[in-house]
């Protein structure tokens, strides 16, 4: 059975991703991407698929952003402790 003129898709919230950033990455970018996984949702509960497309692809961007900066910092951020404990 194929889809009808009358259906709508749903736009994916990523927020699940955007949790895992806040608590694991970038937190400022992921409390972002949190809340425009909320928009997407509300929009997506109102049938808005414009703006539930929107508030998708930029939280989807923010939790890219998000985890590349986890992934910058943290190991930075490690070494410099690490680095620091060693002249103490």
């Amino acid at each position: 059975m194929g889809r009808g003129a009358n259906s709508t898709s749903i736009a994916p919230t990523y927020r699940g991703w955007s949790i895992f950033n806040i608590l694991c990455c970038c937190w400022p970018l992921g409390a972002f991407a949190l809340y425009y996984s909320c928009k997407a949702n509300t929009a997506n509960e109102a049938g808005d698929t414009a703006a539930a497309q929107d508030a998708s692809k930029t939280a989807r961007t923010l939790n890219i952003l998000s985890l590349i900066c986890g992934l910058i910092l943290i190991p930075i951020i490690i070494y410099y402790y690490s680095q620091n404990q060693k002249h103490h």
